[in-house]
């Protein structure tokens, strides 16, 4: 997962605060490692692809398996400490495209 550093601009709005995590970052950054991988038969980019995958569904999918769409984690801890929404209905819904 990327953390949202520098600027991500959903519905006019910006987060731009480190800690806050986006599940929109699970398809693109696996889909880089899979090219990488077709083109140079290094299987530590399949690794890298599995251990995303594996990361993303702890972070991004509830108890009720639904997914949540923005995550915000404590960086020290490593763990998400709240998840919230801003294409959903409310932050304790899912991510309706999920």
């Amino acid at each position: 997962m990327i953390p949202i550093e520098a600027q991500a601009k959903v519905r006019a709005m910006t987060l731009s605060k480190r800690g806050k995590v986006c599940v929109y970052n699970m398809h693109p950054n696996s889909c880089l490692d899979w090219q990488v991988y077709k083109q140079t038969g290094n299987t530590m980019f399949v690794d890298g692809a599995e251990r995303h995958l594996d990361a993303s569904l702890e972070a991004f999918v509830n108890e009720g398996r639904l997914a949540i769409e923005f995550g915000g984690f404590d960086v020290k801890m490593g763990k998400m400490v709240r998840h919230f929404t801003i294409l959903g209905a409310r932050d304790d819904s899912c991510w309706s495209r999920g």
